[in-house]
């Protein structure tokens, strides 16, 4: 590859022809870039070329501005420079590419552009894959961030730009967990920074990271680095701060003990005796003889508590402190007590334990009862009364929770997620002490033993999952998964504790590990150890009695503990200790037991908070003339329930209660005021329509109670066609209607508010006559043979929704709203530069507009004809939480996941990664069937509904719904599967992210084949608009196909059906697109089809969705172009998926966690989506 001598620039034209040069002069480099396959630099290269010679003149010779002539000497010389330049800056493989005899610069810049233009959306589709992949790894920030800029750059290069703010997300989505702070920061700063200041921030978070890291201390307990020159400066201290050595002037005392202070100096010899400190106030320390298991010397005092005398402190040198293995660190503790003169310090001044023989020096707690935790709040200081001889085990808890909460140390990242790649599950977690109910039915003699005992729950297993829980009665340990907790209830409370003078409890620390060999099936024997004696000093028969006499006084302790907590009545305010505690008899462990109710656990205290405690003695025992026992009524147990009362069935019902009362009369007054109806006789052979009334609770967002609602129905069903009615229609918006809108509204900045129309229904006028029974609770005493002759609508009536519709539709064209084709339910304002939208869901309104001004506006005047409720910002619609963030909107339906996992019996079960195997094919013949398929159809229902904000589980829930008319064991299998995947996933949700690109692109999927019955094959796709996912579908093809491209090119068909029918309605929305719609699909066949008129033979039989895809490719349209199945995110709507590929489908499919959430620590979630 030629180059050029000198750095510089091309020499300007100055006479001659355009674009010549002066005579004599040479051509010069033109910059540090050159074009090649590997850098993938053409638009970088581009702008250097154009900068270059635009500053010599010589532009024109590429971009065809400067006329061609070949024969003038003054052209052809600047051409040949122009040549010159181009040769230089090109590498050896491009170049054999584009060149050839007698070409001019202009041709070889074509050459280079047609060679770097080609396949533009082929390449975009790969480099966007790597787009999203990249992360940081142990890159620096600067190479990190080249190398988005890098991708980010090509993406443009293909036509496929990347906005300045999808360059930000993506950048801090792939950032290294130690830089989770700085993304945190900057992820929340509104409005987003630019890329470029991002870069600066990252850089300086790096800079701090690194002079931190050269600063910190080591830590003195298992560092393994060189030795520190550090020694102590107090007074009477026998070493020097300087050298690390012991001072010339007093030799040390002591026997000698090996090589265990500071890195000797190269002409000193090391100290052979052991460091002493004689500082007063202080506990002597000396290093342990022999080779030593720890390393150097700890760089403090080891004080234990503080004394009137001053303590010194070294000042320890930095210092590099690899950590020990956990082998070598086990031996090392255990072997401390057998080496003596050590003395674990915590770095603290002063300390606080239950037992004063832990420190030399004590002094009573000079504070009130209280401590300030981290939000500035107090708590009280209580104890669940653990007793000391399970010290092992609330250490290990501790060190497991530990494990799980962010750590300085490794830049505020959780060890558990360093250590597996995945955060950590905080649903498992478990207040230590506390009662707990396992399911011990495995190992019960015979089927009438109960299938759950009282235990304590002492923590976790290292080497399985589950609980480890302590069996009061039988002394036990018992490791099992299915466990029911009563977190208000601590069985160790109520026993006396430990004297302060008992001498201190010792313990060996390999006992944390002793389980890893018990089975977790098996009961294994509790392991107690209690006494002063030392392990070298007592014999094995002495350990054993006193190990026994240990634990048969706490069983004696725990159990009468356990049994006042089960059988003592409690005062009526503390529902939960009344009724959690007691223990169930029989049935399953999966579910909970009689008393112990989802309400009731819901309604517990919390952890933090002081539960009052309950009496130790039994109540007397009260017996019948024959000696049996008679059990007092729980009459106690009232209280358990919650405070929401139950919903009355019956208008008898509701008329005791003064609540409901109340609601049923605010709905009578509302009929009465609107005038809805008129008391007439009731008119011979007129056919009266009964009615009912319905109650219903209404809850917020969170599930609390907002208000009780009582609603006169009347039953539609037996109204008479032609008579009572004549036609019927619901204002149902599309759901893909409604997150386009949310999704224009929100990249627009647009304001978006919620309104609730009051009794909506009952403002449509009739125009049929029809007559209904007087309300049961408000018949009116002078004229009760009377009936209503309606004049408005009511709830219930087949053409209420109908008349609804058009009294709100005629009102709104008033407005200047014009009602869309597309979709019935939106209607669309435009006056100017000003728009607005409105969507209408019965009586539900979310309203939207450019403007502030514009939507107040159009609020007063809905208000001023309409009894309407101003919800404020859209928030919670149509039971779908929705929240607003700087990055977009997020839709989740949590709440409802709730309430359908508690009307499964599946609140409490293990979770799923997948919604459905990746070989199962629900047959129609699998299987048992369902004595009664009302429960199985229900949940199918409900799944159905929860798809509108989980494209993720669609397949799982088309399968469901396939087999809804006779459901069999094998079809109820899945539902279950798909509602542990649900419980799993409760935090996920929908988001619709804020961008600026109109694109629409499509993925479309077939299954062929694939139903094991009828063998049709399954439909499939997918829709974005911009970055976000506005519609998508899985549904089985009505016909046979004979081939796999027969059914990819019927389910592209469907996919170009519905882009139409969007591409339509931006169109009524007043955002046209300029471009085609992209289909992608993974046939080449079906590709082959959409433009070329080929294989008659295979296609007559769909001949119809031939000519409607090329008819609308050939109208420029829709463009159908391959994709590589690694890409082919439509997969997820026809087949199940390994674990894998489903969870990066999944994101790609906008469905993930919160921007934010806290479940036992701050965890943040970076929104980010690779499309553009």
């Amino acid at each position: 590859m030629a180059t050029f001598p000198t750095a510089g620039a091309i020499v300007p034209a100055t006479n001659g022809a355009p674009g010549a040069l002066p005579a004599g002069s040479a051509p010069r480099h033109v910059g540090p870039v050159v074009l090649s396959f590997d850098a993938g630099n053409y638009t970088k290269w581009a702008i250097y070329m154009r900068a270059s010679l635009g500053r010599a003149g010589l532009i024109g010779h590429v971009d065809g501005t400067t006329a061609a002539a070949p024969t003038d000497a003054a052209w052809a010389s600047a051409d040949y420079t122009v040549l010159n330049v181009l040769h230089a800056a090109i590498d050896e493989d491009v170049a054999d590419m584009v060149l050839s005899r007698d070409q001019t610069a202009r041709q070889l810049w074509l050459a280079v552009l047609e060679l770097f233009s080609a396949n533009k959306a082929s390449k975009a589709i790969y480099l966007d894959f790597d787009f999203r992949q990249l992360v940081q790894g142990a890159s620096s920030i600067t190479e990190y961030c080249r190398s988005q800029k890098k991708i980010a750059d090509a993406l443009s290069e293909n036509d496929s730009p990347v906005s300045d703010r999808t360059l930000v997300l993506n950048t801090l989505r792939g950032l290294a967990p130690r830089f989770s702070s700085a993304a945190t920061v900057i992820s929340m700063t509104d409005p987003l920074p630019s890329f470029l200041r991002v870069r600066s921030m990252l850089l300086m978070e790096e800079m701090q990271q690194a002079n931190a890291a050269t600063t910190a201390a080591s830590t003195a307990l298992v560092a393994q680095a060189r030795p520190q020159q550090v020694a102590c400066t107090g007074p009477g201290c026998r070493g020097d701060s300087n050298t690390g050595k012991p001072k010339p002037a007093t030799k040390p005392k002591g026997k000698p003990a090996g090589k265990q202070g500071g890195a000797p100096r190269a002409a000193t010899p090391a100290p052979t005796g052991p460091w002493m400190c004689f500082s007063p106030g202080v506990v002597p320390w000396r290093a342990p003889s022999g080779p030593g298991i720890l390393g150097p010397r700890p760089q403090a005092h080891f004080t234990a508590a503080p004394t009137a005398a001053p303590v010194y402190q070294s000042a320890p040198a930095s210092s590099s402190s690899p950590t020990w293995d956990n082998a070598g660190l086990i031996a090392a503790l255990n072997s401390l007590y057998e080496q003596g003169g050590w003395v674990m310090d915590s770095g603290a001044t002063s300390h606080m334990t239950n037992d004063e023989g832990n420190i030399l020096f004590s002094a009573p707690l000079s504070t009130p009862h209280f401590v300030t935790v981290g939000n500035g709040s107090s708590v009280p200081i209580s104890s669940s009364g653990f007793p000391e001889s399970f010290w092992a085990e609330a250490l290990a808890t501790a060190t497991f929770l530990l494990n799980r909460r962010p750590c300085k140390a490794i830049g505020s990242s959780i060890p558990f997620t360093r250590l597996h790649g995945r955060p950590p599950p905080y649903h498992t977690l478990r207040v230590l002490g506390c009662l707990c109910y396992p399911n011990v039915a495995s190992t019960a003699l015979h089927k009438l033993r109960p299938r759950s005992t009282p235990c304590v729950f002492l923590g976790y297993p290292s080497q399985h999952r589950g609980y480890r829980c302590y069996d009061i009665s039988s002394g036990k340990i018992i490791i099992s998964r299915h466990v029911i907790f009563d977190e208000g209830v601590f069985p160790f409370q109520h026993t006396p504790t430990r004297t302060a003078t008992s001498p201190p409890y010792t313990r060996r620390l390999d006992f944390l590990f002793a389980d890893l060999q018990a089975p977790s099936t098996l009961a294994v024997p509790r392991r107690l150890a209690a006494g002063p004696a030392h392990p070298r000093r007592a014999t094995a028969a002495a350990r054993l009695r006193r190990r026994a006499t240990a634990a048969a006084r706490l069983r004696r302790r725990a159990t009468a503990a356990a049994a006042s907590a089960v059988g003592s009545p409690v005062p009526s305010h503390d529902a939960a200790s009344s009724t959690q505690a007691a223990a169930p008899g029989s049935g399953s462990a999966a579910t909970t037991p009689d008393v112990v109710t989802e309400e009731t656990r819901s309604r517990a205290p919390a952890r933090g908070a002081r539960t009052p405690r309950v009496p130790s003695t039994p109540p007397a025992v009260v017996t019948t003339r024959s000696g049996r026992p008679v059990r007092p009524r729980d009459r106690l147990n009232l209280c358990a329930t919650d405070s929401v009362d139950k919903v009355p069935t019956t208008a008898r019902q509701a008329l005791q209660d003064p609540l409901w009362r109340a609601a049923m009369a605010a709905e009578h007054k509302a009929l009465i005021d609107n005038g809805t109806w008129s008391l007439v006789p009731r008119p011979p052979r007129a056919n009266v329509v009964t009615g009912k009334w319905i109650f219903r609770h209404k809850f917020h967002s969170d599930g609390s109670l907002a208000r009780r609602k009582a609603r006169w129905v009347v039953r539609g069903y037996s109204q008479r066609p032609g008579i009572d009615y004549d036609e019927t229609f619901s204002p149902v918006v599309k759901p893909a209607t409604i997150r386009l809108v949310l999704h224009l509204a929100v990249s627009s900045s647009w304001p978006i508010r919620q309104l609730d129309v009051k009794n909506a229904f009952l403002h449509g006028t009739l125009d049929e006559v029809v007559y209904c029974q007087q309300p049961p609770g408000f018949v009116d005493a002078s004229r009760p043979e009377h009936v209503c002759r309606l004049h408005k609508s009511l709830y219930g009536l087949k053409q209420a929704p109908r008349a609804w519709y058009q009294r709100f539709a005629a009102y709104i064209a008033t407005m200047d709203f014009v009602a869309s084709v597309t979709d019935t339910s939106l209607f669309v304002l435009r006056s100017g530069n000003d728009t607005a939208y409105l969507l209408l869901y019965v009586d539900d309104i979310i309203i939207t507009a450019s403007t502030t001004a514009l939507l107040q506006q159009l609020l007063d005047r809905l208000h001023s004809e309409f009894a309407m409720t101003d919800l404020g910002d859209l928030h919670y619609f149509l039971g779908i939480a929705v929240t607003r963030s700087s990055s977009g909107l997020f839709l989740s339906q949590k709440q409802y996941a709730t309430d359908v996992l508690q009307r499964a019996g599946m609140a409490e079960c293990h979770p799923s990664t997948t919604p459905v195997d990746t070989q199962a094919k629900l047959s129609a013949s699998d299987g048992d069937l369902l004595p009664d398929g009302t429960e199985y159809r229900s949940l199918a229902g409900a799944l159905q509904y929860l798809t509108l904000t989980r494209p993720d589980i669609s397949y799982a829930v088309q399968q469901i719904c396939l087999h809804m008319h006779a459901p069999r064991t094998s079809h109820l299998a899945l539902v279950k599967r798909v509602l542990r995947y649900v419980r799993g996933t409760m935090d996920f949700g929908l988001h619709l992210l804020a961008s600026s690109s109109t694109s629409l692109t499509a993925y479309s999927d077939a299954d062929w084949a694939g139903c094991p019955d009828s063998r049709r094959s399954t439909s499939g796709y997918c829709i974005y608009y911009g970055d976000s996912l506005i519609s998508w579908s899985s549904k089985r093809q009505t016909t046979v196909s004979r081939s796999s491209a027969e059914a990819e090119y019927r389910a592209v068909a469907h996919a170009v059906a519905e882009c139409c029918w969007l591409r339509q309605l931006l169109q009524e929305l007043h955002r046209p697109l300029a471009t085609a719609t992209l289909v992608y699909c993974d046939n080449v066949s079906a590709i082959y089809m959409s433009s070329n008129p080929v294989q008659h033979r295979r296609t007559k039989h769909i001949e119809i969705d031939i000519h409607f895809v090329r008819e609308r490719v050939s109208l420029g349209e829709v463009r159908v172009l391959h994709v590589p199945s690694a890409l082919q995110f439509a997969d997820v709507m026809t087949k199940g998926l390994p674990s894998q590929l489903f969870l990066d489908f999944r994101s790609s499919l906008c469905v993930r966690e919160p921007p934010a959430a806290t479940a036992g620590g701050v965890r943040l979630y970076i929104l980010y989506l690779s499309r553009t």
